[in-house]
C-alpha cells in the first residue's frame, strides 16, 4: 500500500527530493493503494481502496469517486461494476426474459427456442415451449386418468408433423383385439384409421411402439400413417408395424388423431404426443 502527496517543495536537498519522488513513483504504481482515500486528489486518478477492495477512479469535476471495479486478492479475479449480471437463480430459469450474464447452454436454448430462423426441427413433446422446461407432451396416462375407450390427441398445427408414442399399453377386451390409429378428417367430421400390427394382442400383451401423422396439414384426398420407430411389439410377440394411406371422399387436412382399440377400452399404459417442424405447410 502507497500514497504520498503530489506537491513538489523547491526547498528541499537532493536526497530529500530523490525520497520524494521515490514515493511518488511508489503511490502511482500501486494506484494510490490504501484503506481511506488519498488526502490529495486529482481529476481522472485511481485509488485502490484496500478497505473494500474496489478499484476508484476521480471524477472529471474531482468532486467524487467512481468505482471502476471489485477485486479480490485471493482468488486472483477482477468484477467490473455495473456489468448486467444475473442471479444464480435468474441464469438457471429456462422461462426468464430477464437479460444478462448467462450460461452459453442457457443462451442455446434461448437461440433454439426463440430465433425466427431457427425453430426446433427435431422430434419433441408437443406441448414443449422452450427447451428443458419440462414438458414431457403425455396425452394419456392410465395412472392418472384410469381406464378409457380411446384417446384423442389435441388439435394438430399448420408447418408441424405429429406422432403417437404408446408404452406399455394394453385393453380389457376378453378375445385378442388389434390396435387402431386414426386421424380425424376436418372436411368430412369423421375419423379413419389403420390397425397398427398385423397380428392382434391379447389382453394381456402390453404393446409399445410409434406412429407418424405424414404432414398431416397437407391439402389432399390421401394421408399417410406411417411406422416412427421399429414397429410395435408386445410381451406376447413381436409385430409389424403397418404403413398406410387413409383416404377421404374429399381435398382435406387432417385434425387430430385417436388411439383406441377394435374392442374394449385401454386399462394400462402411456401415450405420449410428438411434433416436429416442417415446411409444406406453414
Amino acid at each position: 500500500m502507497s500514497q504520498a502527496t503530489y506537491i513538489t517543495d523547491p526547498t528541499r536537498t537532493r536526497a530529500q527530493a530523490r525520497s520524494f519522488f521515490s514515493a511518488v513513483l511508489q503511490a502511482i504504481a500501486s494506484n494510490n493503494s490504501g484503506a481511506t482515500a488519498p488526502a490529495e486528489t486529482y481529476p481522472h486518478m485511481f485509488w485502490a481502496d484496500t478497505a473494500t477492495a474496489t478499484l476508484k477512479q476521480r471524477n472529471a469535476a474531482n468532486s467524487g469517486w467512481i468505482t471502476i471495479g471489485s477485486f479480490d486478492q485471493a482468488a486472483g479475479t477482477f468484477t467490473p461494476a455495473g456489468l448486467a449480471q444475473l442471479s444464480e437463480a435468474q441464469a438457471a430459469d429456462d422461462t426468464s426474459q430477464v437479460f444478462g450474464q448467462v450460461s452459453g447452454q442457457r443462451l442455446a436454448q434461448a437461440v433454439a427456442a426463440h430465433a425466427p430462423a431457427a425453430p426446433i426441427e427435431a422430434w419433441h413433446p408437443y406441448d414443449m415451449v422452450s427447451p428443458g422446461d419440462g414438458a414431457g407432451g403425455v396425452i394419456y396416462d392410465h395412472a392418472t386418468d384410469g381406464t378409457v375407450l380411446s384417446v384423442e390427441t389435441p388439435s394438430f398445427e399448420d408447418g408441424y408433423e405429429y406422432a403417437v408414442k404408446v408404452e406399455a399399453l394394453s385393453h380389457n377386451h376378453s378375445i385378442a383385439t388389434p390396435l387402431l390409429i386414426e386421424a380425424w378428417l376436418e372436411t368430412t367430421g369423421a375419423y379413419s384409421g389403420i390397425r397398427m400390427e398385423t397380428g392382434a394382442p391379447s389382453s394381456s400383451v402390453l404393446l409399445y411402439g410409434s406412429a407418424q401423422f405424414v404432414l398431416p396439414r397437407e391439402i389432399g384426398f390421401v394421408h399417410r400413417i406411417a411406422q416412427l420407430s421399429n414397429g410395435f411389439s408386445g410381451g406376447g410377440g413381436a409385430w409389424t408395424a403397418a404403413e398406410a394411406d387413409v383416404t377421404h371422399p374429399a381435398a382435406q387436412k387432417i385434425g387430430r388423431g385417436r388411439v383406441r382399440f377394435a374392442a374394449g377400452s385401454i386399462d394400462a399404459g402411456r401415450i405420449t404426443l410428438l411434433r416436429r417442424r416442417e415446411y409444406v405447410t406453414g
